[in-house]
């Protein structure tokens, strides 16, 4: 995307269609509480052989300008990750998440000066080379429905992508956020996981689609996962009730897809 025919002077994204874009809460912070946040996520699939070009290129090229944003309270944040025991096979192995609070920005155009950013660089050159360092898979607009207050960093993300049947979230998200949202808070105060999000996917939409929410741990080290242990602090949280029957509204309430583990690999602070 080029303004006045000359990318090295700066570069005008339009958030609709710009290729770095959004998703989770904050390393070491908890989310606003009482405000929305957005998360528009990129899957990317990179060739074995053009990965360290393709990091190189995100950290260089893409971060600087993410960051500009980030001051200019454009956008609330940036982050990539790396979706670790993937294949070649697999559908895409890295993902762009950039944050916002406000949807309207969608619909805005932001002129980023790229010279004052990355003075003397061939930055025409660098945006080709950035483009065919990858392909961009597919795209998702999330809205955060609920999460748990932390101000622990996390490094990695287990995704757990589930799917919903039509005219079920309300009781999907009842079940998240009555049944399971103050496990996850003692968990976290237990040191177990460093937070707990869940998000509801706005785009593209549909119960035709392979998942509609995705619940998210936040681990702060790769020993945690798995590490939790869930059943006492279950019994503990719901004590009194039948946890056999606590179990099956959760089973019925979704389909856990799938779990994906992502790891951190760049971030800018956040606005």
């Amino acid at each position: 995307m080029k303004k006045n025919n000359n990318f090295s002077k700066s570069i005008s994204f339009s958030l609709v269609f710009i290729s770095l874009i959004i998703v989770f809460p904050k390393p070491g912070n908890s989310q606003e509480q009482n405000s929305e946040l957005y998360a528009l996520v990129e899957f990317m699939k990179v060739k074995p052989a053009e990965v360290n070009k393709y990091l190189d290129m995100e950290k260089t090229f893409w971060k600087p300008i993410q960051e500009e944003r980030v001051k200019q309270k454009e956008i609330k944040g940036w982050r990539i990750f790396a979706v670790r025991f993937t294949g070649t096979g697999d559908e895409y192995n890295f993902v762009t998440a950039t944050f916002f609070d406000d949807l309207r920005t969608l619909k805005k155009v932001y002129d980023v000066d790229i010279v004052k950013i990355s003075p003397g660089k061939d930055n025409d050159k660098a945006y080709q080379e950035a483009l065919k360092s990858r392909e961009v898979v597919k795209r998702n607009l999330l809205i955060m429905n609920s999460s748990t207050e932390s101000n622990v960093s996390y490094k990695y993300l287990q995704i757990n992508f589930m799917k919903v049947k039509q005219g079920e979230e309300s009781e999907y998200l009842n079940v998240e956020n009555t049944v399971w949202k103050p496990v996850h808070e003692e968990l976290t105060k237990a040191g177990s996981k460093a937070g707990w999000s869940v998000w509801k996917v706005v785009y593209p939409g549909g119960f035709g689609t392979d998942y509609q929410f995705l619940a998210v741990d936040d681990l702060s080290e790769y020993s945690q996962i798995n590490m939790a242990d869930i059943e006492s602090i279950f019994s503990k949280v719901h004590s009194g009730k039948s946890v056999d029957a606590l179990i099956n509204r959760t089973n019925n309430s979704r389909i856990l897809v799938r779990s994906e583990l992502w790891e951190l690999l760049e971030t800018t602070q956040w606005q």
